[in-house]
């Protein structure tokens, strides 16, 4: 497969994903838990020849090609600092950002992670919001929420590259189903990930055989 193919059936496979995150985050609004949306991308569209798209074929950017008069048009994200999805949980109105990754491989590579969004991630964790990466590994069928403080830890001047399924099932909690809507639940995997490591994972560490 090419490299072009490969990138559309990864776009293909994320979109497929959100959609799912999307339905879920109705269900959590429907049942007051918690009002979370996806985030516009701003961006262009790359054109030919000076021709203009319309606002309608704009809006079907959302896996970032689209067709007009038969042909693709490229959707260039001018920035993407924040991540896909934002919000507050009830009932203090905590706020909460994430970005929704599906992968086919067995680990999260971090060089895979845009380091901006990373650093904004770390910015609303810093103060007090829930941060991290929803990923869904789908040729196993789990899903993980991996909060910020796990991604590209320090240690001693050495960084760890990515974090494998072995690794999440040791130190996380994987997202459960839900009920109606919401189909996997990833609040109560938060929950309980808070309840493992305190408010705000002040105590979520790599274990020291794993920090390199």
């Amino acid at each position: 497969m090419s490299g072009a193919r490969q990138g559309l059936a990864g776009r293909e496979v994320g979109g497929r994903f959100q959609g799912l995150v999307d339905l879920i985050n109705q269900g959590y609004e429907q049942t007051g838990r918690a009002v979370i949306t996806r985030k516009a991308v701003p961006g262009r569209f790359l054109q030919r020849r000076g021709r203009r798209l319309s606002p309608s074929a704009e809006v079907l950017a959302l896996n970032g090609q689209i067709a007009d008069g038969g042909e693709l048009r490229l959707f260039v994200p001018e920035s993407k600092a924040e991540p896909d999805y934002g919000g507050v949980l009830a009932p203090q109105g905590r706020a909460i950002f994430f970005d929704a990754k599906s992968t086919k491989r067995g680990r999260i590579d971090y060089d895979n992670l845009h380091p901006h969004q990373v650093a904004y991630l770390r910015r609303v964790a810093a103060m007090g919001a829930l941060a991290g990466f929803l990923v869904e590994f789908s040729r196993s069928e789990e899903v993980f929420f991996v909060p910020i403080q796990l991604i590209a830890p320090e240690t001693g001047g050495a960084r760890r590259r990515s974090l494998g399924l072995d690794v999440l099932h040791e130190i996380l909690e994987p997202v459960r189903p839900g009920t109606g809507l919401v189909v996997l639940d990833y609040l109560a995997a938060l929950d309980r990930l808070e309840g493992r490591y305190g408010v705000g994972m002040s105590g979520l560490r790599l274990p020291t055989a794993l920090r390199v």
